[in-house]
């Protein structure tokens, strides 16, 4: 669905998802368009990179509105594009490895349960 579905989409699979009270949290993984800007990149290239950009912004917007964890995740890492590499120094975390991102939501369920 990543090619098929532009950012804006994909926000509101994962806003839809997040309204429900039977889920807790939202894994997303699979976005990712290779490369880095440069002078002469295709038009079509730049959109995907630019709509991964707000994938990543948009997910982290919808958790904070939702109070609920969103989990970003790439199939590539900061050295293979550039739109995770903006993002990780803007702030923004973006996993590689899916166990990454259960371990990392397994000890955000932990503590939550620690401190209630």
């Amino acid at each position: 669905a990543s090619g098929t579905i532009d950012s804006t989409g994909k926000i509101r699979i994962i806003e839809e998802l997040l309204t429900s009270d039977e889920i807790d949290a939202v894994i997303t993984h699979g976005n990712g368009h290779i490369g880095f800007w440069k002078e002469g990149y295709p038009k079509g290239m730049l959109h995907m990179i630019r709509d991964e950009v707000l994938t990543i912004r948009g997910a982290y917007e919808v958790s904070q509105k939702y109070q609920k964890p969103v989990i970003v995740g790439n199939m590539l890492t900061m050295v293979e594009s550039q739109a995770v590499k903006e993002q990780i120094e803007n702030g923004y975390r973006v996993f590689h490895r899916l166990d990454d991102m259960a371990d990392t939501l397994y000890a955000m369920y932990s503590y939550y349960r620690r401190k209630n």
